[in-house]
């Protein structure tokens, strides 16, 4: 409603107390704050530098406005008094370069790209690579994902990164990265996997005979004469 707050975590407090000048230093503040962060903003999601270099133009306007009427930023103890509870104020400082208490110029943000936007890889050189870019993008070890990203196979991605950087989980039945996989119950782990293995070392016993024994399948037949037998 027109009012000036200070926003927290448990509630907004009104600011009280100021002059008539006080209150309009800070709105000016404020617009100044906002352009910088619409700065910040295209330069974080703008590939093409005209939308920076637009943004910037409106900071440098607003900051010059700023600074004809109420002088620089940092230097002004009156302003840092009523509006350093702002989380934004160090920001607002940031515009300005000092030598000890000279100003000498402003901050490279009105002028250069300081934040390169984030750009989703497409390609990734090797297995590992892949995985970081797969822990990135799908917060899991996605093997089909990885294969696109490097066109390398399943099993030599596999091969390449398995007992040093990717664990199978068989109880979840999917890979998960090393750190992960070794940490929590390992005691429980080790457990599962030893029954598991002793269950796959019976199955493949069981496999194996009755491929080289396949007459034992049948232990209790008795035979009738010498000839069968």
């Amino acid at each position: 409603e027109g009012k000036l707050y200070y926003q927290n975590a448990l509630r907004d407090e009104a600011i009280t107390g100021l002059t008539k000048a006080q209150e309009e230093q800070i709105r000016a503040c404020i617009q100044v704050r906002e352009m910088i962060r619409d700065v910040i903003a295209v330069q974080r999601d703008e590939v093409s530098d005209v939308g920076v270099r637009a943004a910037q133009a409106k900071l440098n306007e607003v900051y010059d406005a700023y600074v004809e009427t109420y002088g620089r930023i940092a230097a002004d103890k009156g302003l840092k008094k009523v509006f350093e509870k702002d989380a934004s104020y160090p920001l607002l400082c940031s515009l300005e370069i000092y030598n000890e208490n000279e100003f000498i110029g402003k901050s490279d943000i009105f002028s250069k790209r300081t934040i390169n936007p984030y750009i989703v890889p497409e390609h990734a050189d090797t297995a590992a690579d892949a995985l970081t870019i797969s822990m990135q993008q799908k917060g899991k070890v996605d093997l089909g994902y990885m294969m696109g990203l490097t066109g390398i196979g399943q099993g030599e991605i596999i091969q390449q990164l398995e007992y040093t950087s990717i664990y199978y989980d068989f109880e979840q039945q999917k890979y998960q990265l090393a750190d992960e996989y070794l940490s929590g119950d390992i005691r429980g782990k080790i457990e599962y996997l030893e029954n598991l293995t002793n269950e796959l070392k019976e199955e493949k016993e069981t496999i194996l005979r009755d491929l080289v024994t396949p007459w034992k399948r049948a232990p209790n037949y008795e035979a009738k004469n010498e000839i069968e037998e």
